[in-house]
């Protein structure tokens, strides 16, 4: 499990793209969208990631 939390709430935000990227040799592959937020969130949980990796 994966989390992220946000700051503030500005009023021209309209949501978020959630991006990864892989680990390739050690070092953060190519960055692909993996989920979207909507405006006014302030958390989002990845169930998906890989246990004990971080990038």
């Amino acid at each position: 499990l994966a989390g992220m939390a946000t700051p503030g709430n500005p009023a021209n935000e309209i949501g978020y793209k959630i991006q990864r990227a892989p680990l390739v040799n050690g070092q953060p592959g190519t960055f692909a969208q993996i989920a979207t937020a909507l405006a006014n969130k302030t958390a989002f949980s990845d169930t998906t990631a890989a246990a004990n990796s971080f990038s």
